[in-house]
């Protein structure tokens, strides 16, 4: 963290506990994964803010969540779990996949899946249902300030470092409300990251231990090929679902390979030098082969697709 960044975050530090000091509500926004979990601990742990000024918030994702979010989240807070949906203006479920499929029925000529372009899936599933969340409790209570808490970084990625990390909210302000936007830990690295939920003792979801980097929809799009391939193995009847949905739009959910490319992994047999000993070593990207091995490797392929998408003959044989 550099000088200014320090002075910057005592400044808002100082704004937050004057806040505080005049009662305002922190609605923690919870998703479940590593950040959540830290920015929580960090608001009721590290700065202490007053138990009765904080509210958790999940919005629930429906079948594209995680098996497990929302118990791993409840066994991890001290406070109750407000836990919020999106809904259509008839009151039936707004889902992901209902999404994509009005999206396609009414736009057939756009792409019918979310992209870093058209990240309707937060707007509609996640800001949405908790902002109204928000204007309801604090009516409820009689409040009139608030901060709405969330654990964003800039170093995901480009356009989350341009983020402010604390400022008004338009939205949600008007004259006799006034609401923060405010991310605790936007200066963090993913190792502080872990750091923190592991000082407090505690473990992050158990997909993390499984190697992934994003805890949000089950095949987010913008997960890694790893995550993407995890969710294809625990959740493969939701991994169907996806394919159809793909071969229904002809889009595809990522933006320049199908959800089958995406999840395939490749199982490489490599023959050591001595010929004596072989290995299997699993790899989600033919770059990461052609980066470790300078030994003779014989590919076996999940997905005939992948297959054809590469230098490999008939045999399996990797020809490149």
């Amino acid at each position: 963290m550099t000088k200014l960044q320090e002075i910057t975050d005592r400044k808002i530090e100082a704004q937050i506990w004057d806040l505080a000091n005049q009662g305002a509500i922190f609605y923690v926004s919870h998703s479940g994964g590593k950040d959540s979990q830290a920015t929580y601990l960090y608001l009721s742990s590290g700065l202490h803010i007053p138990t009765s000024q904080i509210v958790v918030v999940h919005a629930d994702l429906g079948e594209v969540e995680w098996t497990g979010v929302k118990d791993h989240i409840r066994n991890t807070i001290l406070h109750p779990l407000n836990v919020v949906s999106a809904i259509y203006k008839d009151g039936s479920e707004k889902t992901l996949l209902n999404l994509v499929e009005k999206r396609f029925d009414t736009r057939p000529e756009a792409p019918s899946w979310p992209s870093s372009a058209a990240r309707y899936c937060t707007s509609d599933l996640k800001r949405g249902p908790i902002e109204k969340f928000i204007r309801n409790d604090l009516k409820a209570r009689g409040k009139t300030l608030a901060v709405n808490v969330c654990g964003i970084r800039a170093e995901e990625s480009s356009a989350r470092a341009k983020k402010v990390p604390f400022q008004q909210n338009d939205r949600l302000s008007i004259a006799s409300r006034t609401v923060y936007d405010w991310y605790p830990i936007f200066d963090w690295s993913t190792d502080e990251v872990f750091q923190c939920i592991a000082d407090y003792d505690e473990k992050p979801f158990w997909a993390y231990a499984e190697g992934n980097d994003r805890l949000s929809c089950v095949f987010c799009v913008f997960g890694s090929k790893g995550d993407i391939a995890r969710g294809r193995k625990y959740r493969p009847e939701l991994f169907a679902k996806y394919v159809a949905l793909e071969e229904k739009t002809g889009y595809s959910v990522f933006a320049k390979e199908s959800i089958i490319a995406r999840s395939s992994q490749f199982t490489v047999t490599v023959t050591h030098r001595e010929g004596l000993d072989t290995e299997q070593v699993q790899f989600f990207t033919e770059a990461e082969v052609r980066a470790f091995t300078r030994e003779e490797v014989k590919w076996q392929y999940t997905d005939r697709v992948i297959c054809e998408a590469l230098d490999i003959d008939e045999a399996g044989d990797w020809t490149a």
